[in-house]
């Protein structure tokens, strides 16, 4: 919590449900309240914000703006899983990826380098 948790404090506005338990889990984690203060007044502004702006901005095309993204939705939240597995796949196991990348990287040169000194 300490490294992170104040950068996630920001972000758990917007997961709902999540942002009701923030006051909760820091203080269980001993968070200091100026730790605590300013990264969640930050997302609470930014949250308002948003959410007072897209209802300002699609209110009167909120029908229209519904079709097109139930449309799409499916198809955004599947790229945006594999995105995210990409991702953390390779932070995870990013040494092993390396290695292997080089090993097969310098298979292919060796081969490449066998088939042009036959030719």
């Amino acid at each position: 919590m300490e490294r992170s948790g104040s950068k996630l404090l920001v972000f758990a506005y917007f997961i709902p449900g999540v942002r009701h338990i923030t006051g909760y889990v820091s203080g269980i984690s001993r968070m200091r309240n100026r730790t605590f203060f300013i990264p969640a007044y930050i997302g609470v502004w930014i949250w308002g914000t948003c959410f007072i702006s897209i209802g300002k901005v699609l209110g009167p095309q909120w029908d229209r703006f519904h079709h097109v993204i139930s449309h799409y939705i499916s198809e955004a939240l599947i790229v945006g899983i594999v995105v995210a597995a990409v991702y953390f796949i390779f932070r995870f196991y990013k040494r092993k990826i390396t290695v292997f990348l080089s090993i097969a990287l310098l298979g292919i040169a060796i081969t490449l380098l066998v088939i042009f000194q036959t030719v």
